[in-house]
């Protein structure tokens, strides 16, 4: 969240005369809040939940449970121990043919004023290709060695939103937040039960943010003293506020995994993934703050303006800022199922949105000499479930059903702060995916969807001109429950690069009879 250090009133203000600074005092203090109430509802990020949807095309239908799994192009996501289990050299495409994210918050911005977010998007999933080495022992295939490549997207959140009230003191707001991840690895077959793996890779931030606020008073607003009024001098307030924001920032990455087969039917596996190593990372913000125009003779309304627009151009650093995650996952497949279960926990880091936040000289604008504190987001321990079961249906055709949690990692910090609360929205979800499998390429079409409720903090009372002057600024006491959803739609394929004379894959089992 965007917190400027306080600044001087304007030169205008400043060399009015003592009965007038008072009001002028108010209303620059309205418009120096104006900005404050599109932060009633702390915007979600790629932070606050690790998983949007699934990652992959069986693997999303399984419900992300694959640590124990991943003997194809999505294991350097899940577990590049499982690179070493591939078949063959394969090629993999996995797309988000839309996501839908919804938020909603009755009351955000006062009585009747809601807010209401439906966002639809679509992004590629995962490329990703694997190509083996070594073939390794022809029976147990140890010595096996396979390299893979995959970029993946996997978090991307989009949301557009603005007040439902009929009032609209008004309120828009815009933003993306992306994560981006390229990785290349090696997977290898150590002995007939355990294969290890290695993979680096980077990963990348791009968010953007706008914000457009507007209180305008309804009605006539005392400025200035008490024989002032009298004599008619009033002052009608007037804010108009907006906030762009965009984030860029880039970290390198190591990933470990160990694949472990004591039978043939059950595999167990574990994924380390490092903190990020922040790189590079770049922050810019444009703040146009607000006018305030007062009016002490009835005749001419623009006679007394006393505050001017107050621009502020920023630069920043940014971290990526991703924890350190361990996974560890068991499978269990039969000629008539196949079931996993994964359990993993990322560990608490504070995210560096912005730092060392310098402002740009701006012509005829007044510069402030206070330092500009950095804009942290604080995360604590963040564990989830996953499981998936994938049953064949008929000929070539199997089912993969999933189901996931993806709990929020928002620090208590962040909830109960006093400037902008955060909303921690604990979400579940589930996923299903048919798959269509052929001698050498699967073709994969499925859903999946997360929902979750909250408390969330609110502005109490009115959003106006009138309450904040009055409140001194913005009162956070207000109570409501945000909901949030997203509804991803999955379409992916795989292909495998056989030899002429290499056989064709079992067929895949058939159902057992009723």
């Amino acid at each position: 969240m965007f917190r400027p250090g306080p600044r001087d009133l304007p030169s205008r203000c400043r060399r009015r005369a003592a009965a007038v600074r008072a009001g002028c005092l108010a209303a620059a203090l309205a418009a120096w809040l104006a900005p404050r109430p599109a932060r009633a509802v702390q915007p979600p990020t790629i932070y606050d939940n690790y998983q949007t949807f699934p990652v992959g095309s069986r693997a999303a239908g399984m419900g992300g449970a694959y640590t124990a799994l991943a003997c194809d192009e999505a294991a350097l996501h899940y577990n590049p121990a499982a690179l070493a289990c591939a078949g063959a050299s394969r090629l993999e495409l996995s797309a988000n043919a839309y996501i839908i994210d919804a938020m909603f918050v009755p009351g955000a911005f006062g009585p009747d004023e809601d807010l209401s977010a439906v966002t639809y998007h679509s992004v590629p999933s995962i490329v990703g290709g694997v190509r083996l080495l070594l073939d390794g022992d022809p029976v147990d295939h140890t010595g096996r060695l396979a390299f893979g490549i995959s970029v993946s997207l996997p978090r991307s959140l989009s949301v557009k939103a603005d007040p439902t009230g009929e009032r609209r003191s008004f309120l828009k707001y815009r933003g993306r937040d992306d994560l981006t991840v390229g990785e290349v690895g090696l997977g290898y077959q150590l002995s007939r039960q355990l294969a290890l793996g290695l993979s680096v890779g980077a990963g990348l931030r791009t968010a953007e943010e706008d914000f457009t606020t507007l209180v305008a008073s309804r009605t006539l607003f005392a400025c200035g003293s008490a024989a002032e009024q009298a004599a008619g001098n009033t002052c009608r307030g007037f804010i108009l506020a907006t906030e762009e924001r965009e984030v860029l920032a880039v970290g390198a990455r190591a990933k470990l995994g160990l694949r472990w087969t004591p039978i043939d039917r059950l595999s167990l596996g574990l994924a380390v993934t490092t903190p990020s190593l922040d790189i590079h990372g770049s922050a810019k913000t444009f703040l146009g703050q607000a006018v305030a125009i007062p009016s002490f003779d009835a005749a001419d309304p623009l006679a007394g303006a006393l505050y001017d627009a107050a621009p502020m151009v920023l630069d920043a650093s940014s971290g990526l800022s991703l924890p350190l995650r361990v996974a560890a996952g068991i499978a269990w497949s039969t000629p008539r199922f196949t079931a996993s279960l994964d359990v993993s926990v990322n560990f608490p880091r504070d995210v560096r949105v912005a730092y060392d936040q310098q402002a740009r000289d701006i012509a005829d604008v007044e510069e402030g000499d206070a330092a500009i504190p950095d804009e942290v987001l604080h995360r604590t321990w963040q564990p989830n479930v996953n499981i998936g079961v994938e049953l064949p249906i008929t000929g070539p055709v199997v089912l993969a059903l999933g189901a996931f949690t993806d709990l929020s990692g928002v620090a208590t910090e962040d909830v109960e702060s006093l400037e902008a609360p955060a909303d921690r929205v604990h979400m579940f979800g589930g996923s299903a995916a048919v798959g269509i499998l052929s001698r050498q390429s699967r073709g994969w079409v499925g859903l999946s969807f997360e929902g979750g409720q909250a408390e969330s903090r609110v502005i109490a009372g009115d959003l106006t001109l009138e309450s904040v002057v009055a409140q001194s600024g913005l009162a956070w006491g207000g109570r409501s429950t945000v909901t949030r959803w997203t509804l991803v739609g999955m379409i992916g394929s795989n292909y495998s690069f056989l030899a002429d004379d290499e056989p064709a894959p079992a067929p895949p089992p058939k159902p057992p009879p009723r």
